[in-house]
């Protein structure tokens, strides 16, 4: 949806939608049309206190202050995981991830595997992606329809990650339904069908791709995975449970690389400009470092 299409609220019901907005129980309306919800935080709540004590933050300058200080602001996320998750494979799966790790462990893994990616890694790709896209794109013609995540995105990430890392392609099918249910288990709230689908992908992903798990090898994944199991053994003071930060980055790319191809998403221009305001943390960071001590 556009943001022209989306509908603002009245001025005397920003503010209260904005106080009361929280993640963990999302307006009936929300998921259609998010844009108001978050014109109405940027405006009158940027750094909003939910319900149960977490932060929301919907001005740029404020997210990227906190992406940018590992010393104040932790990705990592095992203690906000533990109680959703308990001891399930979700549990571990995500808490190893290179997404939810700190430096200095963030930051080897991460430069292990842009070292296995180099601009001619890259570059020797690109002719296997435009015959594929030609290949999909003839498909759609021959059938005179097509649903384009289903018949389109969906298949290019599933290829090109597939090659990356060594899947055969007969292994190839269940990659989009696992990558859709690990990542949908992030999901602020899940209902036991979700929570039980999640961590049955966890497990049936790394029945076939733990190491040298999958049947069939390419130079490249062998590249990969060994320059992330190198890294990450090196490092002693950084160990983590099975499976290791080496072997999720494998399945990272399965996931988010899969589902940021692959999942629909606004147009840039869909998005509402972010307020150029100086970022509100200090206030933030003087009350976490309060309550920690």
């Amino acid at each position: 949806m556009s943001l022209a299409g989306s509908v603002t609220f009245a001025p005397e019901h920003a503010r209260e939608a904005a106080r009361d907005f929280d993640l963990k129980r999302l307006p009936a309306d929300f998921i259609d049309d998010p844009f108001p919800y978050y014109h109405a935080l940027r405006t009158h709540d940027p750094v909003h206190r939910m319900p149960d004590g977490a932060w929301f933050l919907t001005r740029w300058r404020d997210c990227d202050a906190v992406y940018r200080d590992a010393r104040v602001f932790s990705s990592d996320k095992k203690i906000e995981f533990r109680p959703k998750y308990g001891d399930a494979p979700l549990f571990t799966h995500h808490t190893t991830s290179l997404v939810f790790n700190d430096p200095p462990l963030h930051t080897h893994v991460r430069r292990a595997i842009q070292a296995a990616l180099s601009n001619r890694v890259i570059a020797e790709m690109e002719a296997g992606l435009v015959a594929l896209v030609d290949r999909l794109l003839d498909a759609i013609e021959r059938k005179g329809r097509a649903d384009l995540i289903e018949d389109f995105a969906a298949a290019i990430p599933v290829e090109i990650i597939g090659n990356l890392l060594g899947v055969p392609h007969a292994d190839r099918g269940p990659l989009r339904g696992w990558s859709l249910a690990i990542l949908g288990a992030l999901e602020p709230v899940l209902t036991p069908e979700q929570m039980a689908l999640g961590n049955n992908s966890v497990r049936d992903f790394f029945k076939v791709q733990g190491p040298k798990g999958f049947t069939a090898s390419l130079q490249l994944s062998d590249r990969l995975y060994t320059a992330t199991v190198d890294v990450t053994l090196g490092q002693g003071s950084h160990t983590s449970p099975v499976p290791s930060p080496s072997v999720s980055a494998w399945s990272g790319f399965a996931t988010a690389g899969h589902t940021s191809q692959a999942s629909p998403t606004p147009s840039p221009s869909a998005s509402p400009p972010a307020a150029e305001q100086p970022p509100s943390l200090p206030n933030v960071m003087r009350e976490s470092r309060s309550t920690a001590s």
